[in-house]
């Protein structure tokens, strides 16, 4: 779903952080089979399944941006790996993800982008501010009651506020509808939600965040409140996603 807006000074300057360093190749090899190389950071790593997740940026006429688990050719590639490490990698095209063939620590040039600040009311009318959670890991959730996408994705990531919020996990949605609040409180109602719910009816934390009217969105943010992924449409109680969920945990 998509909504035309302005984008903010400061959601430029995000921007132009997150685009930082990145670099990816396409290219084949002399026999004919196609190999990708592209850059992202270890979420969750398993040498002895042979598997590494992987919050990776597009790969070019191959894979958009998102959150992977993908299969190794060999365990002994990730024996030296750690979640959070900046990484290069060369998939082969196999199977519905490809399987890596080589992956190695980056000299990571990205520059840590750190969550814009906001206050936004939630359904009482109380302001929350985004500096409350400081040294809280956070999941930040765009949406709105008239994307169904949005609806749909909303029962998994209650799911997951059940099953992390005692490690500590914070889960705030900020919604971005422009009509009256009553349907907001009612879908709440119904789908019953119990994270906490922002509204947003004029997208000024929505801009900070480059949102760009596309909901759903969510942003992974740590500790130290740096943004560490961004995605959208997840089902929360997949592998993947807890993965990263438990990544963003340690």
């Amino acid at each position: 779903m998509r909504r035309t807006s302005r984008v903010s000074s400061a959601g430029s300057r995000f921007t132009g952080a997150l685009a930082t360093g990145l670099c990816l190749l396409v290219f084949g090899s002399a026999f004919g089979e196609e190999f990708h190389q592209g850059v992202g950071r270890v979420v969750a790593v398993n040498p002895t399944g042979g598997m590494v997740v992987l919050d990776h940026e597009e790969i070019k006429d191959f894979m958009p941006r998102m959150i992977m688990r993908f299969p190794v050719a060999s365990p002994e590639l990730l024996k030296d790996l750690r979640p959070g490490d900046q990484v290069r990698f060369t998939l082969k095209a196999e199977g519905p993800t490809g399987v890596i063939t080589e992956i190695a620590k980056a000299d990571s040039t990205r520059v840590a982008v750190m969550a814009p600040d906001f206050a936004l009311p939630d359904l009482t009318g109380r302001t929350t501010s985004f500096s409350e959670f400081k040294g809280k890991p956070v999941l930040l959730h765009f949406w709105a009651t008239w994307c169904h996408p949005c609806r749909t994705e909303m029962p998994s990531l209650e799911r997951a506020y059940q099953d992390y919020r005692a490690a500590g996990l914070v889960i705030v949605a900020i919604n971005v509808d422009q009509g009256p609040q009553a349907q907001v409180e009612t879908f709440v109602k119904e789908s019953s939600v119990t994270f906490p719910v922002l509204v947003d009816p004029k997208w000024t934390a929505a801009e900070a965040y480059d949102v760009f009217g596309a909901v759903p969105t969510t942003y992974l943010i740590n500790r130290a409140g740096q943004i560490v992924a961004r995605v959208g449409g997840v089902d929360w109680t997949q592998p993947v996603a807890r993965n990263a969920l438990e990544a963003l945990l340690r």
